[in-house]
């Protein structure tokens, strides 16, 4: 079995041991600098983004930043869902791969493409949805280090057209919704 095809069967494996989610399909893609990541299906044929977190040092710091996309998402910003592990975690740490698993969102589009035209305008529509939002979470390091915990509020807005340049009810053209 080649590496890859190892990867591909720990994530597979994680994803029903930790999700309780049965892939039909698994595709690794190219996204992201410090992270290896899926495109799955499941056997329901929806579709989830997997983020195998590399660096276990870092894993504190990625699970803030976790903690910190759904927090921005109860505040109307359009960031994907995570699904939680069956054990309520936002991210995998205690098995063979550390991970999170994403909503997919079909043509989104990432940092990577920088900030140009319109985009600026839904960077400021995003910030002023987070300032009128109190409370923001503790980092996931501090929490560990005195023993507490803390839970996001309930769910967000679904993401539609996150970044897709043809639908404009999404982040890309500045309409973010209220």
């Amino acid at each position: 079995m080649s590496d890859g095809e190892a990867l591909t069967q720990a994530v597979a494996d994680t994803l029903v041991l930790a999700y309780h989610l049965a892939p039909a399909e698994m595709e690794q893609v190219v996204a992201g600098t410090a992270t290896t990541n899926f495109r799955i299906t499941d056997r329901e044929g929806r579709r989830w983004f997997a983020k195998i977190y590399r660096d276990d040092v870092a894993l504190d710091c990625e699970r803030s930043a976790v903690e910190l996309a759904q927090f921005a998402r109860t505040a109307r910003v359009p960031i994907p869902a995570v699904r939680r592990t069956i054990a309520g975690e936002l991210v995998m740490s205690g098995g063979r791969l550390p991970m999170s698993l994403w909503e997919y969102v079909e043509g989104a589009e990432t940092a990577e493409g920088g900030l140009v035209g319109a985009r600026w305008a839904s960077v400021g529509t995003v910030l002023g949805h987070l300032a009128r939002r109190p409370g923001v979470p503790e980092p996931a390091a501090a929490r560990r280090q005195r023993g507490g915990g803390h839970r996001l509020p309930a769910a967000a807005p679904t993401v539609r057209g996150m970044g897709d340049r043809t639908d404009r009810s999404g982040p890309a053209d500045g309409a973010a919704r209220r």
